[in-house]
């Protein structure tokens, strides 16, 4: 059933056709050509490989650009590049099933300019482009009916690109970069001037790079009622949101200044807990993403005591003994204690997989025990057994460490 399912999944992006109009362009301007697959829920899965002109492939280099997403461009067009000798195609590949398909001939046309000569309009840009650090891009800016042939320039952030012909090169109106690095993300504005006016577009380019999380400390233990924090360092570009985890669910927090107990800076890099309780124990993730990535770090907090183990024994003239490893209390006294117990302070919560008990034994000893079936992160905290009688009373404190699952 399953392979059934898929065959006719993939039968559906096989069911597409390829075509490539006509043109006319003006002598000596640029065309800008692509491949049209159609329905359009296919181009997804069908990518442009590659551009023949009368049965010849092309290379980018010298007056031709092919660019990344396979529109094709030429510049400085003459007779030679037109007429009904020289189809242009373009080849196609789907990539769910490998197969190739080529379209059909396209021609151009040329026409000379216009007498009165026209100010550039830059036809041909894209508003935004996302590459990955170490890929190379060309930047598309072409006004194809500016006459005479504008110059062009470009500027990033404001300041004016120096082309070294190296890693920054030109082609007509386009920009081309070659292994690109974080610091060449941001804003690229073309502007193309000829003696009848000026044309511009803006492009922003961003270069992501592998996101990962470091979150110090990774282990804290931190006493009831005092503060603990949580840095999340974040490296890799761009990061487009930040979101933190407790114990596998989202974290409710509210920002900086806002006078709530958990808080996260305006970032949110850094996760402030104001009077750790029983309920803040667990593990910690800083979750970061942008469009293609993401990634997470992990931290421990782990509740620390409240005061210290003691025994108040002052009005007892027998003999008193509680263990460190459990909690258990046996007393050795005429007067019966009444045994009660705390978790964190508070009562023991009603739960189903959490009792306690207290018996006398045979040998008139008082056992007070608290039984836990089912372990999960509530149940966690500090432990507290207190025993009273008429003669006095004696209290011990033990901790249980419960961790909390990873989030996915």
């Amino acid at each position: 059933m399953f392979w059934r399912k898929t065959s006719v999944l993939v039968e559906q992006y096989t069911q597409y056709h390829v075509t490539l109009n006509d043109d006319w362009v003006m002598r000596g301007g640029t065309t800008v050509l692509r491949c049209v697959i159609d329905p359009t829920y296919v181009t997804d899965y069908v990518k442009v490989i590659g551009w023949k002109k009368a049965g010849h492939e092309l290379q980018s280099s010298g007056r031709v650009s092919i660019l990344r997403d396979g529109v094709l461009h030429i510049r400085g067009v003459q007779a030679e590049d037109t007429g009904r000798r020289s189809p242009y195609t373009c080849v196609t590949r789907n990539i769910l099933t490998g197969e190739n398909r080529t379209s059909d001939g396209a021609y151009l046309t040329l026409h000379e300019p216009p007498a009165g000569g026209a100010q550039p309009i830059i036809d041909e840009s894209l508003a935004h482009v996302t590459i990955r650090q170490g890929e190379s891009i060309e930047l598309p800016c072409a006004a194809s009916q500016a006459y005479p042939a504008p110059t062009f320039t470009w500027v990033k952030d404001a300041v004016t690109l120096v082309i070294d012909g190296h890693r920054l090169s030109q082609h007509g109106g386009n920009l081309q970069l070659l292994n690109a690095t974080v610091h060449d993300s941001g804003g690229y504005q073309c502007t193309g001037r000829n003696s009848h006016g000026v044309g511009s577009a803006t492009t922003t380019l961003t270069v992501a790079s592998p996101l990962s999380v470091l979150i110090e400390p990774s282990q804290q233990t931190v006493d009831a009622g005092r503060p603990a924090q949580f840095n999340c360092t974040t490296f890799g570009h761009p990061v487009d949101s930040v979101q933190w985890f407790h114990n596998g669910r989202p974290l409710m927090t509210s920002s900086s200044g806002s006078g709530s107990r958990v808080t996260v800076d305006d970032e949110g890099h850094q996760l402030l807990i104001k009077d750790v309780g029983r309920q803040d124990q667990g593990m910690y993730q800083c979750f970061v993403r942008n469009a293609q990535d993401s990634a997470q770090g992990a931290g421990q907090l782990a509740l620390g005591d409240d005061c210290d183990i003691m025994f108040v024994i002052d009005a007892i003239p027998q003999v008193m003994w509680c263990s460190t490893d459990d909690c258990d209390i046996m007393f050795v006294i005429d007067a019966v204690p009444q045994v009660t117990w705390s978790l964190d302070g508070a009562a023991l919560p009603s739960e189903s997989a959490l009792a306690w008990n207290s018996f006398v034994t045979t040998e008139g000893d008082v056992m007070s025990y608290v039984n836990i079936s089912r372990i999960s992160v509530p149940l966690g905290g500090q432990y507290s057994c207190y025993a009273t009688s008429k003669v006095g009373s004696a209290n011990n404190t033990n901790r249980l460490n419960v961790y909390g699952m990873l989030a996915c």
